[in-house]
């Protein structure tokens, strides 16, 4: 304490200033190198990954053809429209959405 006592307001202020200028320049910095890193993915991009990611689930038996189809139907709905209509991420079912059951597997299997 007795360092800031002897030191002119002045200086001190200077000194303030100049770390906040650090600060903001290098969140600016931060920012800008994630943006190039992350890029901005547009939604037709992310809808693609999603139909290859969901057809893989078909091929797995993690989800039915008919899951698959209602899914699609309201990804291509939603690109129409402009991502006005509803999609899965906001709270939309999609139909036939109930229990999933792996296909093979009857009562008791597994």
């Amino acid at each position: 304490m007795t360092v800031l006592a002897n030191t002119p307001v002045t200086s001190v202020l200077l000194w303030v200033g100049v770390l906040i200028a650090v600060i903001l320049v290098g969140s600016l910095g931060v920012f800008a190198l994630r943006r190039s890193v992350l890029g901005d993915a547009s939604p037709g991009v992310d809808d693609a990954g999603l139909m290859e990611r969901m057809r893989r689930m078909v091929e797995r038996g993690e989800m039915t053809q008919d899951e698959y189809d209602a899914a699609r139907r309201t990804i291509v709905e939603k690109a129409r429209a402009g991502g006005d209509a509803a999609g899965p991420g906001d709270g939309a079912k999609p139909e036939g959405s109930g229990p999933r059951t792996r296909r093979g597997a009857g009562p008791g299997g597994a």
